[in-house]
C-alpha cells in the first residue's frame, strides 16, 4: 500500500507538470440574449488568456491551427501575454503565426504580468500584428446590419482601470461584450451597471482543480474561479487560461480556448 500511494504521488505530479499543462481544451459556450439580432445568430467569439509564454511549442501551435477549424468572426484576448520580457520574442513568434493562419479582427486588454514585465514592447508587438488594444476604450463594431459594443477595461490588479472612459459614449441598451484581464473588476463596478457578457481570466481556474483548493489558490477577491457565472452585472465567463504562472503545475483544471456562439433569443 506505501509503494502505491508513493507511485501514485509521483505520477499525479508528472501528470500536473509536463501532462496537463500542455493538453488544451476547447470549452464551446452557446450564449443567449434578447439583445442579439438575427444577422448575429452564431456570431463566434474565440477567447484567449494568459498565455504566459516562455515557449513556442506543439501548445502554441495547437491555439493557432485550431482558429482555422473554428473560424471565428473575432478574437479576444484578455491579459497576460508573458510574464518577462526575455520572453518578448515568443510573443513576437506566437502573434506573427496567429496572423499567418487567422485574418479576422482581434482585440486585447492587458494583465498585471504585461504590466510588470514589459507593456509598451507587448502593445507594439500588437499593433504590428494588427491586434486593437483596448485600454479603458470601446470601439462599435458592425457586423452585416448590425452593431454592438466591445468594450475594453484595463487591469483592475495593477490600478489600470478607467471605468469612465471605458463606457465613454456606450449605449448599454445595445449589446454589449466586456473584456478585463481579472474578474476582480467587478468589483468596481456601480450597483446599476450592467453588460450582457464579460469575458475575463488572471484566475487560472487555480491551476489545481479541487473546489475548496481551487478557491485559495485563485487570485482573486470575488467567488468567480471558471466557468459561467451569473451576476447583477452581467454573465462574467472566467477562462482557466494557456499557461501558468509561478508553479508550472496543474491538475483537473486544463489550459483552456472558450469559444463563444452568440445565439438569436427573440
Amino acid at each position: 500500500m506505501k509503494y502505491f500511494i508513493i507511485f501514485l504521488i509521483i505520477a499525479t505530479i508528472v501528470y500536473g507538470l509536463f501532462i496537463e499543462p500542455n493538453v488544451v481544451k476547447i470549452t464551446i459556450i452557446n450564449f443567449p440574449s434578447s439583445k442579439i439580432e438575427n444577422s448575429l445568430d452564431n456570431f463566434t467569439i474565440v477567447q484567449i488568456s494568459d498565455l504566459h509564454l516562455k515557449d513556442f511549442g506543439m501548445k502554441e501551435e495547437f491555439i493557432i491551427k485550431s482558429l482555422i477549424t473554428i473560424k471565428p468572426n473575432i478574437v479576444v484576448f484578455t491579459g497576460d501575454f508573458i510574464d518577462d520580457k526575455k520572453y518578448l520574442n515568443f510573443l513576437d513568434q506566437f502573434l506573427n503565426s496567429f496572423r499567418s493562419n487567422y485574418d479576422g479582427p482581434a482585440y486585447a486588454v492587458l494583465g498585471n504580468w504585461d504590466y510588470e514585465s514589459a507593456p509598451n514592447e507587448i502593445e507594439n508587438l500588437l499593433r504590428n500584428n494588427n491586434i486593437t488594444l483596448l485600454k479603458n476604450e470601446n470601439v462599435y463594431y458592425s457586423f452585416k446590419d448590425t452593431s454592438f459594443y466591445i468594450v475594453g477595461i484595463d487591469d483592475t490588479i495593477t490600478g489600470h482601470y478607467d471605468l469612465n472612459s471605458a463606457l465613454f459614449r456606450v449605449d448599454l441598451s445595445k449589446f454589449t461584450l466586456a473584456l478585463s484581464h481579472s474578474p476582480d473588476i467587478e468589483t468596481k463596478f456601480s450597483n446599476d451597471l450592467k453588460f450582457d457578457l464579460i469575458l475575463c481570466g488572471h484566475t487560472h481556474g487555480g491551476q489545481i482543480g479541487i473546489p475548496f483548493i481551487a478557491r485559495k489558490l485563485a487570485p482573486t477577491s470575488t467567488k468567480y474561479i471558471k466557468g459561467l457565472y451569473t451576476t447583477q452585472h452581467g454573465s462574467i465567463y472566467v477562462n482557466r487560461g494557456i499557461g501558468t504562472s509561478v508553479i508550472p503545475f496543474r491538475f483537473l483544471c486544463p489550459p483552456e480556448l472558450t469559444v463563444i456562439k452568440l445565439k438569436s433569443k427573440k
